[in-house]
């Protein structure tokens, strides 16, 4: 990853939806404002029936690059890294805290926020 050869803090994914969600596209969907990378990972195989949340070929390489980029090196103790997954017309909001999700883990391991 470049942001890891860069040495950079924070990394922004920029696609077509709000953010992460859980059971997205189903009646109990709900999208995550900030979590930690150990809770997303644990949500990342945990949907309805069984499903995956974040599938391959969807949300699942994007979750997977955003708990990689705060955990690169390991340490649970890196609150300065984040990662942000959102929609690219909501970038200035992503960096304002107002849209996207927000991976960090400047709220401990258990953090999970929603909208």
């Amino acid at each position: 990853m470049f942001g890891k050869t860069l040495g950079a803090d924070g990394l922004m994914i920029l696609t077509d939806v709000p953010g992460v969600a859980l059971n997205f596209g189903k009646p109990n969907q709900k999208f995550i404002r900030s979590a930690s990378p150990e809770r997303l990972l644990e949500f990342a195989s945990d949907g309805v029936d069984g499903s995956a949340n974040f599938p391959d070929g969807s949300m699942g390489p994007k979750a997977g690059s955003a708990i990689e980029f705060v955990q690169r090196d390991g340490s649970d103790d890196n609150t300065e890294r984040w990662s942000m997954i959102g929609s690219l017309k909501d970038a200035s909001g992503m960096l304002l805290g107002e849209a996207g999700t927000r991976v960090t883990n400047k709220h401990g391991a258990d953090h999970l926020g929603f909208y």
